[in-house]
C-alpha cells in the first residue's frame, strides 16, 4: 500500500478540502466489505457487501476528495473514486440469476456510478467476455450489455435457469436447438424488491 495525501485550509471551515490518494497491489474481495460507504442506498449497500463471492483486486487506485467541515443539514461536496483490475472473480448478481464465474476484467467507481469491463468469464457455462456492466447509486439495478455468439442448446439452457424464462415463457421442456445464435442483449437485474401492486 503507497498513498498520501494534500488539504486546503482557507479560513472559511466549509471551504477547506482535503485530498486522499492510495495503491494497493492486490486485495482479496472478502476484505473489502468494511469499506463500503454506510450512506448508500440499501439495496445497493446489501449487493455490495453479498454479490461478490470471491476474487481479487489488482493494482487498486482511490482518490477522494472533500469537505473537510459540512454545515449540519448540508450534503457537502466530495467525490470518490476507483479504477482496478479483478481476476478469479465470482459474482451472484441476485438470488435467482446464475453466478459469475471465473471473471477477469475492469471496475470504475467514479462517484454514485460503477463500471466494469468483463474480459473474461462465465454464467452457467455461457462466455461473456466482453459483456460491459453498469451499476447506479440512484437506480439500484445491475445493467448487462452484451453481443456475442452462443450456441443454442446453452442459451436455452441459460433461458431456463434463470428469470429469463418469466419474459420467454412460451419456450417449452420440449424446446431443442442446434448451431449457434448471434445476440445482442441488455439486461437489468433490480437490486431490491419493488412492491407487488
Amino acid at each position: 500500500i503507497t498513498g498520501g495525501f494534500a488539504t486546503s485550509r482557507p479560513t472559511t471551515r466549509e471551504e477547506q478540502r482535503v485530498s486522499l490518494g492510495i495503491e494497493i497491489d492486490l486485495i482479496q474481495t472478502e476484505s473489502t466489505r468494511p469499506f463500503i460507504p454506510k450512506k448508500l442506498d440499501s439495496g445497493l449497500r446489501r449487493w455490495l457487501e453479498q454479490a461478490p463471492q470471491t476474487g481479487d483486486l489488482l493494482n487498486t487506485s482511490v482518490a477522494h476528495h472533500g469537505q473537510i467541515h459540512v454545515l449540519p443539514g448540508s450534503l457537502g461536496r466530495r467525490r470518490f473514486e476507483m479504477t482496478t483490475n479483478f481476476q478469479n472473480a465470482a459474482v451472484k448478481f441476485a438470488e435467482d440469476w446464475p453466478a459469475l464465474n471465473n471473471g477477469a476484467g475492469s471496475l470504475h467507481i467514479a462517484g454514485p456510478t460503477t463500471f466494469a469491463e468483463i474480459d473474461a468469464g462465465e454464467i452457467e457455462g455461457v462466455d461473456i467476455a466482453g459483456a460491459k456492466l453498469r451499476v447506479e447509486a440512484v437506480q439500484p439495478a445491475v445493467f448487462l450489455d452484451l453481443a456475442s455468439v452462443i450456441a443454442a442448446q446453452d442459451l436455452l439452457h441459460l433461458i431456463r435457469v434463470s428469470p429469463l424464462q418469466q419474459s420467454l415463457s412460451f419456450i417449452s421442456p420440449q424446446w431443442t436447438a442446434a448451431g449457434d445464435i448471434r445476440y445482442s442483449a441488455a439486461i437489468a437485474v433490480p437490486l431490491r424488491q419493488t412492491p407487488a401492486g
